[in-house]
Order: C-alpha cells, then sequence, then structure tokens
C-alpha cells in the first residue's frame, strides 16, 4: 500500500489552497464552472466530476479507500472528485483550484496508510488518476511507460503479455497504484536483485503547479533525483514513469514454510536475521509474524511464515537453503516451480492455478481498519527481545496484528544512500512493517487498537534504528511528526523529515523556492522560472490583526492592500495606511520592495512605516525583528525581502487621515493645451503642502473634434481636507488646471481607495475582499526618476512615441515626490529615491493579441520609448524602482552571480544601499538559497566562482 507522499519539501511547498469550509459551496460551484470553461475536452470533462449531489460520488470516493479508518461519516469529504481522461483536464484542475483557493489531493491506488491522498481537515478536491492507467511496454528495449493511475497488477500483466523473463521490483499487492508507490520507493521480491521501483525508473512525466508538463530533460536531474523516494507529490503530479524492466528467469521457486513456538520459531526467527541479508541476491526470505491458537492446547502462540521467491529451480534453492539456513527445514516438497508472473499472483493470496485477469482487476481483496508503523534494524534481536514482542501479540486488546520482516543486502547495500532521496541502504539487515487490524467500528475499537501499536512501537526502541529512529515513507505514520495546516518550519518539519530521509532532507536539490503573496510580479519572478523550482504560495496567509488604538496592524503577507484596507475602515474612520492603488496587490512582496501609494507624500512608502515583522529563514527559523537584528530588518523593508527569506507577516504604523478627504480627476487634451499643464505640473507638484498628491497619468486617444491621435493627460488626486480648502490651494499654486468645485468629491479615505481603484462610484466597500484581479492582460512596465523638469518639445517628443502604430496601449503615470519623500535618508532602509527626484514615471504598454510576434513588438516600442526618455531622467546610473521589476536593466546567471555582475541592476535599484543588502545577504543565507534573476546575491558566490 502506498500514498503519494507529500514529503520533503511540504513544508514549503503549498501545491494548492484551502479555503474555509463556510465559503466552500460557492466556491467549488465556482471551481466547477471555471474546469468547464478551460478544460480542452470541455464535453468530456463532466463526465468526471463528482460532487457530493451525485448518486456516484460516495462509491467513486470510496472504491480505492483501503483504510477503513478513512471511510467513516465523520471523516473530511473532498468538495469534488474529479477522475481526469485527459492530461488536460489535470491542468484545468490545477488552473481552477489555485483561483478558487481550493487543495489539491492526488490519488492513484489509495493505498495510503495514513489517508492523505484523498482525506485533509481543510477543504479540498481529489484528483483520482484511476483512468489514466495505460502501459506500453517495450520488451525488446526492456523498458515501459506506465501512467500514474495503473496498478502494480495492471502494470505486471502488461510486462507478461510481452515477455515471460521480464519483470519489475515493485510491491506484491496488486492494486497498488504506482503513482504513489513508486515516488516513495516501493519495496518488493526483487529488492535484493534489482533495489526499489523508485531505483529503477528511468524517466518521469511531471505536472508541475503551473500546468506545465515536464519530462526528465525539461525538469532537471534535481527533481528527477527528488520525485524518485522523495514523494512526488511534494513537487507536482506525477503523470507517467518510464521504467527499467528486469530480466527474471523462465522458472522461479516459492515456497511459504509456517513455524510456531511449539516449532522452535523463536531460535529460527533469531538465526534468519544473521543470514537472510547474506543470501545470494537471487533468494528472497520475508517473515510474516502473527498470534493465533496453538494446534496442540488452543492457548495463543506465535506463527513466523517464512516466505520466499528465488530465482532458479528449486534443487538448486534446497542445496542453498540446506549449507545456509538448514535450521528451517525446507524440504523439496514445501516449493513450488513456476513462472515469475505466477509468483505474483502467489505472493498477492491467489489460490493456485487463478486466472492471471486477477491483476486487471482493482477491487482491494480485503478492506480493514488498520494502523502501521515501520522500523529499521542494524543488529539482530536477541531471543529474549523477540520473545518480548510475542508477549505483545498476546494482549486480548488487538483483533488482528501482524510483523513483516523483509530482509535487506544484496543490491540494496550496493546503492548510495544519496541515490535518490529513499536512504535506508547498507547497514540495515531488515526492515520491519508493524501492523495492526481490526473490524469493530467505532472510537472505542479505534482507540485500543492504535494505543496498543504505539505499545509494541514502544517496546521495539531499543532493538531497532536510533538518532533518528528511521521509517519508510510509503508506510506513512504521522505519529513520527506533522507539519502545521499553515505555516510549517524546516526545523519542525525535520522531526518527521528526517526519519525518512536521513541527510536526504536536508540535500539541496538544485529546486528553486519563489514565493507569491498576489502575483503582480512585473516579470513573473515570484511564479517563473528556467529551472525547477516550486511556489510557496502564500495566498492562505492574509489574517490581519488591526489594534486602532495603538494605531498598529499585523498582517500577514499572503493579505492584499485592498483587505488590509477594508480592516483598517472596519476598525476607524481616520487611520489609513500608505501603499499602493492597486487593491489585488499582495503585502509581501509590495511592502519588501518599497509600496507607492497617493499617501507617500504624507507619510512615505509602506516600507517606511513597518515598525516589525516575521521572517523565516534559510534555515526554518521564524524571526522577528529582534531575534532577526537591524541589519536584516533593515533589508527587508525596501530591499526585496525574497532574497532573504520568506516574508510571512508585518507589523505596521497606521497613519491618521482626516474624515473627510477630497479626490478628483480632470482630464486634459493637447487640443486643452495638456503639454503646457504638464510641463507647469513639474514645477509645483513637488512643492505643494504634503497632504495634496496629484499624479498624471498619460494616454493616447482619438481626439474628440478630428479623430485624429491626441494625447490625454489625467491629473488624478487625494488632497487630505475639504474642497473648498483645495480649491483656495490650487487657484494660488496650480492655477493652470483650472479646477473648479464641480470637478471634486469629498469623501472618506477609504471610499478614495475604491475612487482610485476604479471602482464605481456607491460600490460597496466588499470589492476589496475580492483578489480577482481586475483586468489581466499582456504587459512590459519600466520606470524612471525625473530630477528637472522636461522641457515641452521634450514632452512633444514622447506624445510622438505614443502615436506609433505599433502599439495597443500605452501609458506613462508620473506620481511626484516632496513632502516627506525628501525629508528621509537615503540610507533609512534599502528604497534610496528621495530628495532631488521632483517625481518618479512608470511606463506601461499593454496588448491582448497572443503570439510570439504581437509581444515582440510591443517589447520593442516600449523599449524605443524608454531609449528616448534617457536624456531626460536621472544618469549615473539610471534609476529604477524595484517593485516595476525591469530584467531588461540586468540579470543574474541560473547559477553563482557575482557581485560586479549583480551591481549592474543593483546600483540602479538601491544606489549604494546595494552594498550593504550583499553583505546583509552574505551574513544570513550565503549559500544562496534564496535567489531568482534579480536576487541580492551574497560575496561568497563570487568567491566561490573565483575559487577563493
Amino acid at each position: 500500500m502506498k500514498t503519494p507522499s507529500t514529503s520533503l519539501l511540504s513544508l514549503l511547498f503549498v501545491f494548492l489552497l484551502p479555503i474555509s469550509w463556510e465559503a466552500s459551496a460557492h466556491t467549488h460551484e465556482d471551481f466547477l464552472q471555471c474546469l468547464s470553461l478551460h478544460s480542452q475536452h470541455s464535453a468530456s470533462i463532466s463526465n468526471v466530476i463528482y460532487t457530493p449531489n451525485n448518486a456516484s460520488y460516495l462509491p467513486i470516493l470510496e472504491f480505492s479507500i483501503q483504510n477503513l479508518r478513512f471511510s467513516s461519516a465523520t471523516t473530511p469529504k473532498p468538495l469534488v472528485i474529479v477522475t481526469p481522461l485527459h492530461e488536460s483536464q489535470i491542468q484545468a484542475t490545477i488552473y481552477c483550484s489555485r483561483n478558487h483557493g481550493m487543495q489539491i489531493r492526488v490519488r492513484s491506488g489509495g493505498h495510503d496508510y495514513e489517508g492523505l491522498s484523498y482525506v485533509s481537515d481543510i477543504p479540498f478536491i481529489i484528483v483520482d488518476l484511476i483512468n489514466l492507467r495505460s502501459i506500453t511496454v517495450d520488451a525488446e528495449n526492456s523498458t515501459a511507460w506506465v501512467q500514474a493511475g495503473a496498478t502494480v497488477g495492471e502494470l505486471y500483466y502488461r510486462i507478461a503479455e510481452k515477455s515471460k523473463t521480464l519483470a519489475f521490483p515493485a510491491g506484491v499487492c496488486p492494486t497498488i497504484g504506482v503513482g504513489g508507490h513508486f515516488s516513495g520507493g516501493g519495496y518488493g521480491t526483487l529488492l535484493r536483485k534489482y533495489g526499489l521501483a523508485a531505483d529503477n525508473i528511468i524517466d518521469a512525466r511531471l505536472m508541475d503547479v503551473n500546468g506545465r508538463i515536464l519530462d526528465r530533460e525539461s525538469m532537471g536531474e534535481d527533481l528527477f533525483w527528488a520525485i524518485r523516494g522523495g514523494g512526488g507529490a511534494s513537487f507536482g503530479v506525477i503523470l507517467a514513469w518510464k521504467i527499467k524492466l528486469a530480466p527474471v528467469p523462465s522458472t522461479v521457486t516459492v515456497f511459504t514454510v509456517r513455524r510456531t513456538l511449539e516449532q522452535n520459531a523463536t531460535k529460527i526467527v533469531h538465526q534468519w536475521q544473521y543470514v537472510a541479508h547474506k543470501f545470494p541476491e537471487d533468494l528472497f526470505i520475508r517473515i510474516l509474524i502473527r498470534s493465533l491458537n496453538s494446534s496442540q492446547d488452543e492457548k495463543r502462540t506465535i506463527q513466523a511464515s517464512f516466505n520466499s521467491l528465488f530465482l532458479g529451480g528449486v534443487d538448486k534453492l534446497i542445496s542453498l537453503m540446506q549449507e545456509s539456513f538448514p535450521e528451517l527445514g525446507l524440504v523439496k516438497e514445501d516449493c513450488i516451480e513456476m513462472s515469475w508472473i505466477e509468483s505474483i499472483l502467489y505472493f498477492a493470496g491467489f489460490p493456485s492455478g487463478a486466472s492471471f485477469d486477477v491483476l486487471l482487476d482493482r477491487t482491494p481483496l480485503a478492506r480493514s481498519y488498520f494502523k502501521a508503523k515501520s522500523d529499521y534494524v542494524k543488529e539482530p534481536i536477541s531471543e529474549s527481545g523477540l520473545e518480548g514482542i510475542w508477549k505483545q501479540f498476546y494482549e486480548e486488546d488487538v483483533e488482528a496484528a501482524e510483523m513483516i520482516l523483509s530482509p535487506y543486502g544484496g543490491r540494496m547495500d550496493e546503492i548510495s544512500e544519496s541515490s535518490i532521496p529513499f536512504p535506508h541502504r547498507a547497514g540495515n539487515i531488515y526492515k520491519i512493517q508493524h501492523l495492526v487490524y481490526w473490524a469493530e467500528e467505532g472510537t472505542a475499537a479505534s482507540k485500543r487498537h492504535l494505543t496498543w501499536i504505539r505499545r509494541l512501537y514502544s517496546y521495539m526502541a531499543p532493538y531497532v534504528s536510533k538518532s533518528p529512529r528511521l521509517a519508510y515513507i510509503n508506510y506513512r505514520d504521522l505519529d513520527i511528526g506533522v507539519n502545521n495546516n499553515g505555516n510549517t518550519s524546516y526545523i519542525q518539519a525535520s522531526i518527521w523529515g528526517i526519519k525518512y530521509f536521513k541527510n536526504n532532507f536536508n540535500r539541496n536539490h538544485g529546486m528553486q523556492i519563489r514565493v507569491r503573496s498576489g502575483g503582480h510580479d512585473y516579470e513573473g519572478l515570484s511564479y517563473v522560472s528556467d529551472i525547477p523550482f516550486i511556489i510557496v504560495d502564500l495566498i492562505n496567509l492574509r489574517s490581519i490583526t488591526v489594534d486602532a488604538e495603538n494605531s498598529t496592524a499585523w498582517v500577514q503577507a499572503g493579505a492584499t492592500v485592498g483587505e488590509l484596507y477594508y480592516r483598517i475602515a472596519e476598525k476607524s474612520k481616520t487611520l489609513a495606511f500608505p501603499a499602493g492603488v492597486c487593491p489585488t496587490i499582495g503585502v509581501g512582496g509590495h511592502f519588501s520592495g518599497g509600496g507607492y501609494g497617493t499617501l507617500l507624500r504624507k507619510y512615505g512608502l509602506a516600507a517606511d512605516n513597518i515598525i516589525d515583522a516575521r521572517l523565516m529563514d534559510v534555515n526554518g527559523r521564524i524571526l522577528d525583528r529582534e531575534s532577526m537584528g537591524e541589519d536584516l530588518f533593515w533589508a527587508i523593508r525596501g530591499g526585496g525581502g525574497a532574497s532573504f527569506g520568506v516574508i510571512l507577516a508585518w507589523k505596521i504604523k497606521l497613519a491618521p487621515v482626516p474624515s473627510t478627504v477630497t479626490v478628483f480627476t480632470v482630464r486634459r487634451t493637447l487640443e486643452q493645451n495638456a503639454t503646457k499643464i504638464v510641463h507647469q505640473w513639474q514645477y509645483v507638484a513637488h512643492k505643494f503642502p504634503e497632504d495634496l498628491f496629484i499624479r498624471i497619468l498619460i494616454r493616447s486617444l482619438n481626439s474628440s473634434q478630428d479623430e485624429k491621435r491626441t494625447i490625454q493627460a489625467s491629473f488624478n488626486s487625494l488632497f487630505l481636507g475639504g474642497v473648498d480648502k483645495l480649491i483656495s490651494l490650487m487657484q494660488e499654486s496650480f492655477p493652470e488646471l483650472g479646477l473648479v468645485k464641480e470637478d471634486c468629491i469629498e469623501m472618506s479615505w477609504i471610499e478614495s481607495i475604491l475612487y482610485f481603484a476604479g471602482f464605481p462610484s456607491g460600490a460597496s466597500f466588499d470589492v476589496l475582499l475580492d483578489r480577482t484581479p481586475l483586468a489581466r492582460s499582456y504587459f512590459k512596465a519600466k520606470s524612471d526618476y525625473v530630477k528637472e523638469p522636461i522641457s515641452e518639445s521634450g514632452l512633444e517628443g514622447i506624445w510622438k512615441q505614443f502615436y506609433e502604430e505599433d502599439v495597443e496601449a500605452a501609458e506613462m503615470i508620473l506620481s511626484p515626490y516632496g513632502g516627506r519623500m525628501d525629508e528621509i535618508s537615503e540610507s533609512s532602509i534599502p528604497f534610496p529615491h528621495r530628495a532631488g527626484n521632483i517625481y518618479k514615471i512608470q511606463h506601461l504598454v499593454y496588448w491582448a493579441e497572443e503570439g510570439t510576434a504581437a509581444s515582440k513588438r510591443h517589447l520593442t516600442w516600449i523599449r524605443r520609448l524608454y531609449s528616448y526618455m534617457a536624456p531626460y531622467v536621472s544618469k549615473s546610473p539610471r534609476l529604477a524602482y524595484i517593485n516595476y521589476r525591469d530584467l531588461d536593466i540586468g540579470v543574474n546567471n541560473n547559477g553563482n552571480t557575482s557581485y560586479i555582475q549583480a551591481s549592474i541592476w543593483g546600483i540602479k535599484y538601491f544606489k549604494n544601499n546595494f552594498n550593504r543588502l550583499v553583505h546583509v545577504k552574505t551574513m544570513v543565507d550565503p549559500n544562496n538559497f534564496f535567489r531568482n534573476e534579480q536576487s541580492i546575491p551574497p560575496l561568497s558566490s563570487w568567491w566561490k566562482k573565483r575559487g577563493d
């Protein structure tokens, strides 16, 4: 039995994201609609979706459930089951699950010991791969492709169809799904000859969190390493495995010899420990330990069943056993010669002469309540130690129990611990699977049996591996440690991770982490990478606690600025926060890069108003301001938090605002003297009182006079005060705009948030809680800082760029400086763009047309505009804003990046603060685990590259 596991990096990888049960009803309806819209096979996808209202829902759910512990009425059920017929339907499921906050559990056979592939305490859907089970056997090259939803029984059947002398080293239970079984390792009777199933995988197909389908070449060797024994479900959806088939003789021999205590079982089991791992690798003898009534006096006794596969004929086996293990007393009559495929039926418990077709039946042979644990044994257990085990089996608290002892040695001793994530190799003489079963329903029966197996497990401690006590990921055991539903530190996850994976848990797999809080990354660096990576999407970490009395708030990094504004307004009508105007921006990245908004002239940036933070560092420690120190706290406020760790939450200082503010948007075209007004704005906007913010949005459109192209400048303003004071101020300082009272609207600060976000007048504040982007498009952005006003002729040259036919839609946003921005030191935080700038420009181009040609045309246009702007903006260096990420100004290598190379872009974003950022990075992440195409490099990367 086996789970598609969530191991190794599951402390970081939240494949898809949970919602509250209260919100689940409408969410899963939206999810279903999304599936139908985004599936390439929209006509057929409705046939593979099951909801609780569907009569087939429970039969589909329960069909693959092996453990009745997870089949009760109180067991959490999925909101939706998807049984895809096509890989594209999985892509649609991933896309829609992400968009609607649904967690995915992937099931291939349902032999998950703790039900993790089909049970969750948070709302979830099941992707059941039962229909994706095609198998293509290439007997000539001794390989096969097997889809993840196939069972090992189906695989064995298809191999035997093509060859009588090819096999595969996987498990003995034919209904195990290969998707999870192989990804966790995969024990079987051939392990001493050929190792595990995972040792014999030569390629794979995996769907990542973005719906990309990767093979070994495109996923890279690190990810390919991780999914073979590390639990594929931590990294994506395993779609198929390419496996190397193993040669077997046309005749193999099996036997099962049973010995009770009255037949000297203790001494035989004791001796088996000394010889089983030393047998020739063609011989596998495991032991099944059970209690039963003695045939002599009906008292309880122990039966040890010696269950064996030998890759050869009976005569050679008898000779070998008489020489190496005469204590068992094996005779020829105990043995049966057969083909390898017949041995599969023998080990699965089918009667002699059964048709091979039983291997195609996915119905479990038996179901029961059960609990399992695992151990690894490095030294033989003494006879007295074994007798102590037998006493545990005599207890009346247990209906049925079993221990399965599987020998090591042979090929298992030859494979390196780090060859794949599965580390249990040389040094182990055998593995134990502890099992307890029961048929009685109810909590009392479950508790009694769970208590029994935990007591047995406790008894075994002196006899098995130590420091750590090892375990096998495919015999999943939540008793040894679990992750939180939310944040799980490396340290917490290592409690179980090292038991399953030893030092492989710590291995740097070359897997990059990309942390996403809102997805407004201009170059997609929070969710795109050219090398294997995982996304940590913080969408569920979005709690906000506002302390209005002390004018502070704690906000988790996955919250949006819209959600933050909403929660502030719930508590106070005269408190605000200086962050961006787009409500769906995630605060995690927005604040860590600076965070511009309409209050910047009064209160500075979002990052200027952070007073504490919670960050998870590369070692999984959760640090606050005090424990991280002032250098790291300095770095994450404007230096880009993703270079230093995972920002979990910010503590912010809220800002007072009047109960009434005033907004206006006045539009002027060239025919309405826009050029002169924009020109004059440059001289006055940064000198206004800090309560007044007027930005300009520049766009082209058709003139209302002659339908020719013209330029429209929209003067978009927030004033922290009433309209009368504003009109007076404007008439004195900026009469050129011609503002009149009718242009203005008085409102509360929270209403101004909706106004700047483009919501219609009277819209409910609840729109701020909607994380769905208002619009999506292709776009590219750049940024500039202006220190001297641009001449009218210079402005007219900009307008000419906007007239070009190569561009669908473009915009320049001019945001004034002055006020508080002039007062804060350049080195106060990493963000350096302070006094000396009169305004900032954001250049934007948008397009809807798909394809490389359209992208190339629009990118060429904005680069041409950017080139035109060079004489009018900052120089030596030409400055840029990190939150308007622009890879055109320089990128890191995929591997080591020198300080000199990174400074090409780093000084443009951070000026002289770049040097301090590099030193902080070197202190907290010297091996550059947290990296992307424009992350701060540690100096150590440079030193290693130089060989110093």
